[in-house]
């Protein structure tokens, strides 16, 4: 008997070694502090029953940016990973712990590694010098820069939602409706995002025959244009001096 003896030659199984570690990025977010007066002093302004007719005070901000991709972003990263990004794609910005903004998305990999590899590693466009420009990719929490084919230019969109404080105050001013020839506000205080009960008042102000009038509270003063049950035309003569310091801690001021 013959005996035979068969070679089989088997593919070398990929190793990948595991990156350094690093913190992951974070989402880009800036809290900013505004005073902010509501409407602009001296301006006819318009408010229905249950709108405000008068705010200010200081807030707090929270401002998260997103990034579009005015160009497509392609850069071969260790271990067989490819970031391949096409023009206008967009998503929430990051940033390292140095501020280094980041826009990261899923990676590819190419060879191997699209049957032994991790198909949901994070790669990240990096804008090293924070000139808008993405110049160098990265994965996600891996201390080394990749070069891309070219230089990616980016559009930034930013949103703001108010967040609350505990420093924060403001006073509002709502219409309540207009009968007998009164009209009604209630005034309010905010502080910490919570209103102040004891520093709330309903108040009645008699208008003139002609439906005019001023409605004074704490040095407030509106001037009412017209009134109706359900609407009111006027304008902000004069915001209440007690909240002088309020204007002068944090400039610029906010007119909505």
């Amino acid at each position: 008997m013959r005996k035979f003896l068969f070679l089989v030659a088997f593919a070398p199984i990929v190793s990948i070694a595991a990156p350094q570690r690093i913190a992951p990025p974070v989402e880009r977010v800036e809290e900013i502090r505004q005073y902010f007066i509501k409407p602009a002093i001296g301006a006819v302004a318009s408010a229905e029953v249950g709108d405000s007719l008068y705010q200010e005070g200081i807030r707090t901000v929270s401002k998260h940016f997103r990034a579009v991709l005015k160009t497509a972003a392609e850069s071969k990263m260790d271990n067989g990973y490819v970031l391949s990004v096409p023009a206008g794609s967009e998503g929430q910005m990051m940033m390292r712990r140095d501020g280094t903004p980041l826009l990261c998305f899923m990676t590819r990999p190419t060879g191997m590694l699209g049957f032994f590899g991790d198909a949901n590693v994070v790669g990240c466009l990096v804008d090293s010098d924070r000139k808008q420009v993405f110049d160098f990719s990265t994965f996600e929490q891996y201390d080394r820069y990749f070069m891309l084919s070219q230089h990616v230019p980016y559009d930034v969109a930013t949103t703001e939602t108010t967040v609350e404080r505990k420093d924060d105050f403001y006073v509002d001013v709502l219409y309540q409706g207009m009968s007998k020839g009164e009209v009604k506000i209630s005034y309010r205080e905010f502080s910490n995002g919570l209103a102040r009960p004891a520093f709330t008042q309903e108040i009645s102000y008699e208008l003139e025959p002609n439906g005019t009038g001023i409605i004074g509270f704490k040095g407030l003063r509106i001037k009412v244009l017209k009134a109706t049950g359900h609407s009111l035309d006027y304008v902000l003569e004069q915001p209440m001096p007690s909240l002088t310091k309020y204007r002068a801690v944090v400039p610029p001021a906010v007119t909505q």
